[in-house]
């Protein structure tokens, strides 16, 4: 891999994808980032529930791995348990991940290596195609998930209503997806899968991030509603169970994406 690394205001660094043409991490920080959109609105979530069992976490888009070690970092120096599932399809990250790791103290200090992190109980790592990965894991066993892949408009197939069904499967009752985007198409498509919305705090711009609630009660704030009545028709809704891999996925919806077009421009002719 060619090493393109960029380090961030707060002294830890990111890559750059050539092929999706983003930063894994936010330029303000990847650490910082990882804290305010990841972390703290899962804490803010469950900071009127006691924890009495182990939180476990599914992170199905590892990187560069600073989701997952603030939340271990977070968590162990409290002496609380803590397991991550964690899935990347790049193996060719994996020369970054102790250089990441580093930057975090505790995990620096308890586990010395990645490869220790990696040998731990409380940590396993499969690089493998998301939809193939996925299929191993256990229904109801999550606290959180956290949902950080590229960008909707560079990733559309790993943001789809079937996707977000599947991790509906894999979370407890009253568990949650934490993710930065604040897409109406995204939203949208969590309720559609089901799932109750609220708002994180924003981080560097105006509108926060997004919380996806299983089984809450509580109904999704009215704009959330207002959004997925504007996106109720979007092209990204077809199932990807008959899809093998997320290349796959993603030639299904370009196809989707150029049959719309046509009909549009047909459309127009027409009339």
């Amino acid at each position: 891999m060619l090493d393109l690394r960029k380090i961030t205001k707060d002294g830890s660094f990111t890559l750059y994808n050539e092929e999706y043409e983003e930063h894994y991490h936010s330029l303000v920080g990847a650490k910082t980032e990882a804290s305010l959109k990841y972390l703290n609105p899962y804490l803010a979530w469950v900071s009127e529930q006691e924890i009495e069992e182990v939180i476990r976490v599914f992170d199905p888009f590892f990187g560069l791995g600073f989701n997952t070690y603030v939340f271990f970092e977070h968590f162990l120096e409290r002496k609380l348990p803590i397991v991550v599932d964690a899935i990347e399809i790049d193996g060719d990250l994996a020369p970054y991940w102790t250089l990441a790791m580093n930057y975090f103290q505790y995990l620096s200090k308890k586990y010395v290596s990645f490869d220790n992190l990696r040998q731990s109980n409380n940590f396993f790592l499969k690089i493998i195609d998301l939809l193939e990965g996925i299929k191993d894991l256990k229904p109801n066993s999550y606290d959180v998930i956290l949902h950080d892949a590229f960008t909707f408009h560079k990733c559309p197939e790993l943001w789809t209503v079937d996707l977000f069904k599947r991790y509906k499967e894999l979370l407890k009752e009253r568990a949650v997806i934490v993710t930065y985007s604040s897409s109406k198409i995204v939203r949208a498509g969590l309720i559609e899968a089901g799932f109750s919305l609220k708002e994180t705090e924003p981080v560097g711009r105006k509108r926060g991030g997004t919380l996806a609630i299983k089984g809450s009660h509580e109904p999704s704030e009215p704009f959330f509603l207002k959004e997925y009545e504007e996106i109720c028709s979007s092209p990204y809704r077809e199932p990807f169970e008959e899809c093998q891999s997320l290349e796959e996925k993603r030639q299904s919806i370009i196809r989707t994406q150029c049959l719309e077009q046509q009909t549009k421009r047909r459309d127009k002719r027409t009339n």
